[in-house]
């Protein structure tokens, strides 16, 4: 079975590279879409219905925090995983089931082990 995936991160060359990295760690995947703001992440999420969404806390739009709320009361199966240069302890308004990589070095392990 395919696990469908939402990328939103308003930097171009980092959602290539995390397309790139997904494509690794999970082999099934289907990038259903990618998308550089909260509003499309939103808009992306309600058409794709994906099992996947990782979104970057910063971007234009609603912030990842507040797109990630938005999408797990629409679809409350969807596994979400915020990406951010911050720490998880200094971002605000996000649900609690939802992962925190932090982007940078480990990143790969720590995207592996929310997305186990």
């Amino acid at each position: 079975m395919t696990t469908r995936l939402l990328l939103a991160d308003d930097n171009d060359a980092f959602r290539e590279q995390l397309a790139a990295l997904l494509h690794d760690l999970v082999p099934d995947g289907e990038i259903v879409a990618a998308v550089a703001d909260g509003h499309a992440a939103v808009a992306a999420a309600m058409k794709h219905s994906p099992a996947v969404v990782l979104i970057d806390y910063a971007m234009p739009g609603p912030n990842g925090g507040h797109a990630a709320s938005v999408i797990r009361q629409a679809l409350p199966g969807t596994r979400i995983v915020i990406l951010s240069g911050l720490e998880p302890d200094e971002l605000g308004d996000i649900p609690g089931d939802v992962h925190v990589v932090r982007k940078g070095a480990g990143m790969e392990q720590a995207l592996a082990d929310a997305l186990a």
